[in-house]
């Protein structure tokens, strides 16, 4: 089963695969060891497996620390303000608390900004090596993202419906953003030698090793079977040193994070148009994003959407289940103006059936929360909503 989508690439985004691998320089050879290799992912992802870790991981955990840190200031301040009641001291315990308070907020804010953004990194690095059409036998890529249908725990095999990528054409490519037409090959494959123990059906779960296409086989009921295997490659360490992340936090609290981090206006109910967003980024269109009117603009972006509910008709690209819990949603909008903007983020709880029956239907209404906005250069919008719905 197949079908055809037309869509914007951002490879700093993760909104899909690049057509082109990360390469290594010239002076990586065959002797080099995978932890030495020079990977070059894109303008800012670029050097050794542990190098590469530092540009995706380094700023969450610096800030996660920060948080614990501020965390403990909180906790210090309130106990110092039971212990000041009565007392001359109250009101400076009182300010002592508020400013701790306040400080932890901003860093709450910065953790779940970094979050999203490290996710981005995460995607686009595991989309440049994803196994991709044809599904020959001796292909090879990760797998990424994966819901087992059926597991055999004993045989260490588990069975997948995978979504196979082909890249009929490049439309165009500016500034890291590359314009193609694809077709989705949606297969059934049978993966073996994983360690399936903490597997669980219909769970999703991530395969960010490399694996090499078998056989394909002819079921009169399922149609062509692949079968896979793990096949060790570079890429292995670079995505082993990229997951080794050190985040105190579980993915539904990191996700609750994300969702109380939106700065809230004084008016909750506050709506705001795709079309008055267009209009006002209009005057910066094709400015180098160095200049003055660019940069005070994405600074508009920036101070003034965010808490924002939207509404808008887009194009459901594609609706995935996300490393945290919660489903996340791809989708573009054609404004008229001859540009696709893109349209990220995460699911309102308990939409994702609704989200599934969308995917791939143009038109679609959407709802949701802004909590990010910027261009990229061309005046293309990229906005990240969260608790997106379906529907009306």
């Amino acid at each position: 089963m197949s079908h055809l989508l037309l869509s914007l690439i951002f490879a700093f985004c993760g909104f899909g695969p690049s057509t082109k691998p990360a390469s290594a320089p010239a002076t990586t050879n065959a002797t080099t060891k995978p932890a030495d290799r020079i990977w070059n992912i894109n303008s800012y992802l670029h050097g050794k497996p542990s190098e590469v870790r530092e540009q995706i991981n380094g700023e969450l955990e610096r800030l996660m620390q920060l948080r614990a840190a501020r965390q403990a200031a909180v906790k210090d301040a309130t106990d110092e303000l039971r212990k000041s009641v009565r007392t001359a001291k109250l009101e400076g315990a009182r300010s002592d608390l508020k400013e701790a308070q306040d400080a932890l907020k901003d860093t709450e804010t910065a953790v779940a900004r970094a979050y999203l953004w490290r996710r981005r990194l995460v995607d686009a690095t595991r989309n440049q090596f994803l196994l991709r059409w044809p599904l020959k036998p001796g292909a090879s890529g990760l797998l990424g993202m994966v819901t087992p249908v059926s597991i055999d725990h004993d045989d260490r095999t588990i069975v997948i419906q995978f979504s196979a990528l082909e890249a009929l054409r490049s439309e165009d490519e500016h500034e890291g953003i590359r314009r193609q037409k694809m077709r989705v090959h949606d297969v059934i494959m049978v993966v073996s030698g994983v360690n399936a123990a903490q597997m669980k059906v219909g769970v999703p779960t991530t395969l960010d090793q490399n694996f090499v296409v078998v056989s394909r086989e002819m079921n009169r009921q399922l149609g062509p079977v692949y079968k896979v295997k793990p096949e060790s490659d570079d890429v292995d360490v670079l995505m082993k040193a990229i997951n080794d992340f050190h985040d105190p936090m579980n993915p539904k609290e990191m996700a609750q994070l994300v969702r109380t981090s939106v700065p809230k206006k004084v008016d909750a109910n506050r709506w705001t148009s795709i079309d008055r967003i267009l209009a006002a980024t209009q005057p910066v269109h094709d400015q180098d994003p160095d200049s003055a009117d660019f940069k005070r603009m994405e600074s508009w972006l920036d101070k003034t959407l965010p808490g924002d509910r939207i509404a808008l008709r887009a194009d459901v690209l594609k609706v995935l289940p996300g490393d945290d819990g919660n489903y996340e949603l791809h989708a573009t909008v054609d404004a008229g103006d001859g540009l696709v903007h893109f349209i990220t983020g995460t699911l309102l709880p308990g939409a994702q059936e609704r989200g599934k029956r969308a995917e791939g239907e143009k038109d679609v209404r959407i709802t949701g929360t802004i909590i990010d906005a910027h261009l990229s250069q061309e005046n293309t919008l990229i906005l990240e909503v969260i608790d997106a719905d379906f529907g009306g």
